[in-house]
């Protein structure tokens, strides 16, 4: 018997993936364009892949046991978790259908190779699309951007060698990053306006969940479209107080616009129909610090830039 030992010097090419254009034309969903140039998923992303294959039992008269398992659907998870040094990645799993190339309108492949026994092996996971997603923008640190993504259209694992059989072309490869990570400071000192007051903020988090319209049919083991059909956005920020309108807002669920700086000059949140959820207050007697708001909200659209 031998034991298969890996580590993070196994891998060969990092988790990148590419669209597939399927916003414009629905065969192409699940189908990796010839010669594809694909991007970083976000900078040393960790991730976690599993395959979901769908079977039914077969079962006899007189016999308390199946009799075997016989396969009826494939499809496949992909959790990742990634620093970001662009918006690629966050447009697609947070912008509204609709919006064109890069959003949820697209489907994607995403690719990486590791060794496998000292054999280049690769992966290539085909039809992928959005579940859910969460941005995080700490008091201190990295970006970070974690999500869920459905893979319709799983491969096999198989030599490098051999990719050519489930890609056409040359593909182009993305090399591993170097940064410059985004971190709490790209967004600069005041990054977050509330209906039009600016505010400091120690943390941002911006969640959202979808359902999917997904067309399936009988004599296909894989998911042949897909679409967006319903989503939920909430976040949470934690912001210095600055006077009572937030409190106000919270009370009534007045509904405000809201921009979060995610880069300086290059990409911002913008938020429409915030409401906050609540408006805890929390005193310490042994505390001098500056009185914080802790805001829970939920919005009906947002678009990253």
């Amino acid at each position: 018997m031998s034991f298969l030992i890996a580590n993070q010097r196994d891998t060969t090419k990092q988790l990148q993936y590419t669209f597939e254009d399927s916003r414009t034309t629905p065969g192409n969903w699940g189908v990796t364009p010839a010669t594809p140039t694909f991007i970083q998923a976000g900078y040393n992303p960790t991730f976690t892949y599993t395959d979901q294959p769908e079977g039914v039992d077969v079962r006899i008269l007189g016999n308390e046991g199946k009799t075997t398992r016989v396969k009826v659907g494939m499809s496949g998870l992909l959790d990742i978790k990634t620093n970001i040094v662009d918006t690629n990645l966050v447009k697609w799993f947070f912008n509204a259908a609709g919006g064109g190339a890069g959003t949820i309108d697209d489907s994607a492949t995403f690719l990486f190779t590791h060794k496998v026994l000292g054999a280049d092996t690769y992966r290539v996971l085909k039809g992928c699309i959005p579940l859910n997603a969460t941005l995080e923008i700490p008091n201190r640190g990295l970006v970070e951007l974690s999500g869920q993504i459905l893979v319709t259209n799983p491969q096999d694992e198989g030599l490098v060698s051999a990719i050519s059989s489930v890609i056409t072309g040359t593909p182009t490869y993305a090399p591993a990053l170097s940064g410059p990570v985004w971190t709490h400071l790209s967004g600069g000192a005041k990054p977050l306006i509330l209906g039009g007051n600016n505010y400091r903020d120690r943390g941002f988090r911006l969640n959202i969940t979808r359902e999917l319209s997904m067309l399936d049919s009988s004599g296909d083991t894989t998911v042949k479209f897909a679409k967006a059909a319903r989503k939920t956005i909430t976040g949470s920020i934690t912001a210095f107080r600055i006077d009572s309108i937030n409190q106000a807002r919270a009370s009534a669920l007045t509904e405000i616009t809201a921009t979060r700086v995610l880069k300086t000059a290059i990409s911002t949140i913008s938020m429409t129909n915030m409401q906050f959820q609540d408006h805890p207050t929390e005193k310490d007697k042994d505390s001098s610090d500056a009185t914080m708001e802790q805001l829970s909200f939920s919005c009906t659209e947002l678009s990253i830039t």
